[in-house]
């Protein structure tokens, strides 16, 4: 529910450096969760880590902003999951590019794990919070 979304966001952190290093790319990629910017910027770790850095900002900012959103499980525990994702995509993207882009399971394996043990403490956590008030 909440990764296409995200995933918008984050190509947008791509597509500004992108565009502001002169760059431009196909617009039906953006939709496919997929920019790839020609001519490379050539601030590529900017490049890389922006998508991550929008995606967590989407994925943060709605928990900060919004009591009830923090008290929904499945709307907090997905966007604390997400926000966990977003901070992986960030530093996979960045420091480890090669095995990301090659969907690497030695990479994804762990993120995803703990990813779902966020998604699942949240909610729990929740869960009980709601149950205390009612």
């Amino acid at each position: 529910m909440l990764f296409y979304p995200v995933g918008l966001i984050h190509e947008v952190g791509h597509a500004v450096i992108c565009i502001s290093q002169g760059g431009v790319f196909p617009s039906e990629m953006f939709f496919q969760l997929r920019v790839i910017c020609a001519p490379l910027p050539i601030q590529l770790n900017l490049y890389w880590s922006m998508g991550g850095i929008f995606g967590l900002m989407a994925s943060m900012i709605p928990l900060f902003v919004s009591k009830r959103i923090r008290n929904n499980p499945l709307l907090g525990g997905g966007l604390a999951g997400s926000s966990v994702f977003q901070f992986s995509y960030f530093l996979a993207e960045t420091w480890a590019h090669d095995k990301y882009m090659n969907n690497d399971p030695i990479l994804f394996l762990p993120i995803s794990l703990i990813v779902l043990a966020v998604i699942f403490y949240f909610s729990r956590k929740i869960d009980k919070n709601i149950k205390q008030t009612s």
